[in-house]
């Protein structure tokens, strides 16, 4: 009786035969993920304080001016 698993497994030159996956290039390493979130948590930080100043300032304007 042949073996219904025998065509599923692939040899190592056929794997190597197959196009790259085009995820791949926009793959991150550890390192550089860590930098690229590490930045835009930065900018958060950033200018959270001052948005909450505009905000007060114009608040204040408002409040002020009646």
């Amino acid at each position: 009786m042949p073996d219904p698993l025998a065509g599923a497994v692939t040899d190592a030159a056929d794997a190597a035969e197959e196009p790259p996956d085009p995820g791949d290039r926009y793959r991150l390493s550890v390192i550089g993920g860590l930098a690229a979130l590490s930045l835009d948590a930065m900018a958060s930080v950033a200018n959270g304080p001052e948005a909450i100043v505009l905000v007060l300032a114009l608040a204040g304007g408002a409040g002020t001016a009646r």
